[in-house]
């Protein structure tokens, strides 16, 4: 354990701030984890198998532009895929399970098998640890799935995001002369339904019915933080097709607000002024402190994540106001 105590005097007033930490020592100069596949330990065969895998350093910051290999133990074979993380860490990879049977095996590493580390007693030599992840068949008696993606969703606060969520209807299992089979879908956010609907898919009998399903999210700032969605179908045997994933949103807000100060400085004493811009009917929180505050105290500070944090309970009843306030303020 590495242990550290530091002490700093402000010039001028005597003021005395101490602080102290510690960390541990460690070997491992590379770590891997699989991301997004948390509730994924089993497969739904037909159906890509999604996921991603993060790369971090030796002081847990995300490690991009480097390769990572991915080995795919499956029905007594091996193969393995070349992923190049991006600048956040991540590198997703999907992998075809149509042929898979009974228990697969993912490793992921950040050195190729074949590259075996020495052994010297006595030495605590760098090391690559790697991550590993066994999944088994997903049962369903029909054979038929529906999978919502996990890769490539990007939740802005701007425009309409999509969700995708692919199936697997096998015909022998409908209804003679069926034509139609709905899906229904269902957003929730903050343990309230924000939106449902239902999206009718053309099948026939006979023949295995593959498609992808697109759900809408809209109204993100209600979304946000995060959106859960729930897809479902019935098939004419009773039995229930569903696939259920949490997805992250921005911190969208309904309203836009607009902060102008009138002069970039001000000297101490001296008067200055700032125009508030909002819709009518928002409500609006303007703090002003001494940026040496929040050097003290950053968590203090006033924020989008602090203010959704406070209000992920309940909704705020909407107060009447004025679009355009000024205030003054005295230094």
């Amino acid at each position: 354990m590495f242990e550290v105590t530091a002490e700093m005097e402000e010039y001028g007033t005597g003021v005395v701030i101490q602080a102290s930490g510690q960390t541990p020592f460690s070997v491992n100069v590379r770590e891997l984890t699989f991301e997004n596949v948390a509730d994924n330990t089993a497969y739904k065969p037909g159906i890509p198998f999604e996921g991603k895998v993060k790369l971090t350093g030796i002081d847990r910051k995300a490690v991009g532009d480097e390769v990572v290999y991915l080995y795919v133990d499956v029905n007594a074979a091996s193969y393995n895929l070349t992923l190049l993380t991006q600048d956040n860490g991540m590198a997703s990879f999907s992998l075809d399970t149509s042929l898979w049977k009974n228990s697969v095996v993912l490793t992921a590493s950040s050195r190729p098998k074949e590259e075996r580390q020495s052994f010297v007693h006595g030495e605590r030599l760098p090391a690559y640890p790697s991550a590993v992840l066994t999944m088994g068949p997903f049962y369903s008696k029909s054979k038929s799935f529906v999978k919502i993606s996990a890769n490539g969703h990007k939740s802005l606060c701007e425009g309409e995001s999509q969700v995708g969520a692919q199936y697997i209807i096998q015909g022998e299992e409908l209804r003679p002369g069926q034509e139609e089979l709905p899906f229904y879908y269902t957003v929730m956010s903050k343990g309230a339904i924000m939106r449902h609907g239902h999206l009718p898919v053309a099948v026939k009998e006979g023949i295995v019915n593959k498609g992808v399903l697109s759900i809408p999210l809209l109204g993100k700032a209600a979304l946000s933080p995060y959106a859960q969605v729930v897809v479902y179908t019935l098939m004419p045997s009773g039995e229930v097709l569903a696939d259920n994933k949490d997805f992250p949103v921005d911190q969208c807000f309904e309203n836009r607000v607009k902060l102008e100060f009138s002069a970039d400085r001000e000297l101490p004493g001296g008067e200055a002024s700032f125009r508030l811009e909002s819709q009518p009917g928002s409500l609006c929180s303007v703090r002003a402190v001494d940026q040496s505050v929040l050097l003290l105290q950053p968590d203090q500070e006033l924020s989008a994540s602090y203010v959704r944090s406070h209000t992920l309970t309940k909704d705020i009843d909407s107060i009447p106001g004025q679009p355009v306030m000024m205030t003054q303020l005295k230094g």
